[in-house]
């Protein structure tokens, strides 16, 4: 099945939705003074990202949809372990992370270069580990 011009337009629209996401979730880090405010507003945010993500992986061959569903298990701990002031730093490779993807159209599909890596993932996996062993 090809990949009309409408979805390939809809696609960008949701790396355009986490761009602003992932905008949102940095400049909240250095703004937000309530701590529960600012955990709801990173947790939204984590959730539009994988939203988009899992949008995107629809038109994705199986590579793709493998490494999206990566990422996503990523963010997922972030939101089940992470307390947005305590982990600023897994935040920011998080959010470079899905910035900085690339999407490549084919006819029938696209491919995504630059997401997480495994070894970030259980790197990322590690921290919250050591940090919420307690």
């Amino acid at each position: 099945m090809e990949i009309s011009e409408t979805e390939r337009m809809s696609i960008l629209g949701k790396k355009n939705e986490i761009l602003q996401a992932t905008t949102d979730i940095l400049n909240s880090l250095y703004t937000e003074t309530n701590e529960a405010k600012l955990q709801l507003r990173v947790e939204t945010k984590l959730l539009t990202i994988t939203s988009a993500l899992s949008y995107i992986a629809r038109y994705g061959d199986s590579k793709t949809r493998k490494q999206i569903s990566q990422t996503i298990q990523g963010i997922d701990l972030l939101i089940r372990w992470g307390n947005a002031r305590n982990i600023p730093e897994l935040l920011k490779i998080i959010c470079v992370a899905v910035n900085s993807i690339e999407i490549t159209f084919s006819k029938s599909s696209l491919t995504i270069k630059g997401l997480l890596s495994a070894d970030n993932l259980g790197r990322i996996k590690g921290q919250l580990e050591t940090l919420y062993k307690k």
